[in-house]
C-alpha cells in the first residue's frame, strides 16, 4: 500500500544496534531525554512488542533481507535473487546501504545493493568534545549526506545500519554527567561498552555509573537522529516510508548482565523499539501486534508493490515475515500468535505470547533444561519466575517452542496456539 503520489515511493530504514526499547521515553522511560525519537514515535505506528529472532547479526539480517526466521535452515528461501535489494531492483528501485558495522558490510547480500557506503570507525580511547565528532556523529553525518543526494531521485531504498550502543561510548562527558545527582559518584569515563557478568554482591554504584554513561550515549544518539530527520527534505518526507528499529537490546545490570555477555534471552536483550511512519497516513499510536525483524522484509515488499511470500500475514505463518502496513488501519491486527527467539547457543530459546514469556536454556552437561516463565505484560523485566506455580503452562509452552524448532527445519506451518496461552490474565 504505497503512498498515493505522482512520485515513485521511497523508503528509509534505520537500524540501531544494541538499542533496547526500555531506554526510550516512547516505551515508558522517564529519566533519559529522547525528544527526537519520542517526537517521531508520536507521528508513527509504534509496535509495543517487537522482538528479535536471534541476537546474532547474520541471523537477524536473514530476517531483514530475506524475510526468513532465524530458526529456518540455510537454503530455505535465502538463495541469491530472493534477497530484498534484488527484488527491489526488479521494480526499478535503487538500493543504498550505509553502515559503520563491518559485520553487516561483509554480509553476502550486500553485493546486491546498488551502492555500499562503509563508514570506517575510529578507535576511540577518550570521550569526544562534541556529539558531531563521536562515532555516532560521523555515521549520521554520512547518512544525512546520502539522504540529501538521493532526495532528487524518486524510487530508492536507503538502508542505514548504525553500531549504535554497540560502538564506542564516546559521547561528551557532560551528557552522562547530566544524569548524575549531586550526591552520586562521578560517572565512569570509560569508552568501551561494558561486557561482563556482575557478581551477586556487586557495588550498586558501579551499575548506576554504567546506566548514566548509557543514558549519555542515548542522548547523543537522539541528537544525531534529530539532525538526520532534518536532512529529509519535504518531498522525500511526503513520499518515503520511514522505519526505525533496534537490532538488539543491551543489558545494563538486569539479571546481573552488563552488555552482551552470554546473550541471555531476557527482555533487555530481546525487546527492541520499532517505529513505522507512513506518509499521509494517520496511524494509531500503538499496536500490541507481535512483530519481528522478518516483518521488515515483507513490509518493504508491500510498500514497493512487490509480491508477498506465500503464507505471510497469517497468525500461523511464524517463520515468514508479515507486512506491518495493514496495522496502520487495524491496530488490533494479529501478525502471529507467538514470537520465537533462538540464542547464539543452540540450547537456549524463548517463546513470547501476549500473555506469557518462557525461557528455555540448557547446556551439554545438563540433562534437564532450565525453564523460566513470566507473566506478560505485567512482569516487564522478568523478575518473578512463576514456573513452579504454573507447571501445565510451562509444559505446553515448552512443547510449542520445541514443535516450532522442529517444524522450522521442514518449513511446516503449525496450528495456532490455544487461547489460554495467548490471552492475558484479567
Amino acid at each position: 500500500m504505497p503512498a498515493a503520489s505522482s512520485h515513485q515511493p521511497s523508503a528509509l530504514v534505520l537500524v540501531i544496534d544494541r538499542l533496547p526499547a526500555h531506554l526510550l521515553g516512547a516505551y515508558g522511560n522517564s529519566w533519559i531525554r529522547t525528544p527526537a525519537l519520542d517526537g517521531l514515535a508520536a507521528e508513527s505506528l509504534l509496535f509495543e512488542l517487537a522482538t528479535i529472532d536471534s541476537p546474532r547479526l547474520d541471523a537477524l539480517y536473514r530476517g531483514f533481507w530475506h524475510g526468513i526466521h532465524a530458526t529456518r535452515t540455510q537454503g530455505q528461501g535465502d538463495q541469491p535473487g530472493n534477497d530484498l535489494p534484488s527484488q527491489l531492483r526488479a521494480r526499478n528501485v535503487r538500493t543504498i546501504l550505509v553502515t559503520d558495522e563491518p559485520q553487516v558490510a561483509d554480509l553476502p547480500q550486500t553485493e546486491a545493493f546498488d551502492e555500499l557506503i562503509r563508514i570506517e570507525g575510529e578507535t576511540a580511547t577518550t570521550t569526544a568534545d562534541t556529539v558531531a565528532t563521536t562515532q555516532l556523529g560521523r555515521f549520521f553525518t554520512a547518512a544525512a549526506e546520502t539522504i540529501r543526494s538521493e532526495a532528487k531521485h524518486s524510487g530508492s531504498m536507503i538502508w542505514l545500519h548504525s553500531q549504535g550502543m554497540a560502538g564506542p561510548w564516546d559521547a561528551p562527558l557532560e551528557l552522562r554527567n547530566f544524569y548524575a545527582a549531586e550526591d552520586d559518584p562521578e560517572p565512569p569515563t570509560m569508552v568501551a561498552p561494558p561486557d561482563r557478568v556482575l557478581p551477586a554482591d556487586h557495588d550498586p554504584d558501579e551499575r548506576l555509573g554504567i546506566a548514566q554513561a548509557a543514558a549519555g550515549q542515548v542522548t547523543a544518539l537522539d541528537e544525531c537522529i534529530e539532525s538526520l530527520l532534518g536532512a529529509v527534505d519535504p518531498q522525500l518526507r511526503d513520499t518515503a516510508l520511514l522505519i526505525v528499529i533496534g537490532a538488539r537490546g543491551l543489558p545494563l545490570g538486569e539479571h546481573l548482565r552488563l552488555g552482551p555477555c552470554d546473550e541471555a534471552l531476557y527482555e533487555e536483550l530481546v525487546h527492541v523499539p520499532l517505529l513505522v511512519r507512513m506518509p499521509g497516513v494517520l496511524a494509531p499510536l500503538r499496536t500490541q501486534a507481535l512483530a519481528q525483524n522478518a516483518d521488515i522484509f515483507a513490509t518493504l515488499l508491500d510498500w514497493f508493490g512487490c509480491s508477498q511470500p506465500a503464507g505471510a500475514s497469517t497468525p500461523a505463518a511464524r517463520f515468514l515475515g508479515s507486512s506491518l502496513l495493514p496495522c496502520s488501519s487495524d491496530s488490533a491486527r494479529v501478525l502471529r500468535d507467538c514470537a520465537l527467539t533462538i540464542g547464539g547457543d543452540a540450547g537456549e530459546w524463548s517463546i513470547r505470547t501476549p500473555a506469557w514469556y518462557l525461557r528455555h536454556s540448557s547446556t551439554p552437561e545438563s540433562q534437564v533444561p532450565r525453564l523460566e516463565l513470566y507473566v506478560k505484560p505485567d512482569d516487564r523485566f522478568e523478575v518473578n519466575d512463576v514456573a513452579r506455580r504454573c507447571g501445565d503452562l510451562v509444559e505446553q509452552l515448552d512443547a510449542a517452542g520445541g514443535a516450532m524448532l522442529q517444524a522450522a527445519e521442514m518449513g511446516a506451518v503449525l496450528a495456532p496456539l490455544p487461547t489460554h496461552l495467548t490471552e492475558t490474565l484479567d
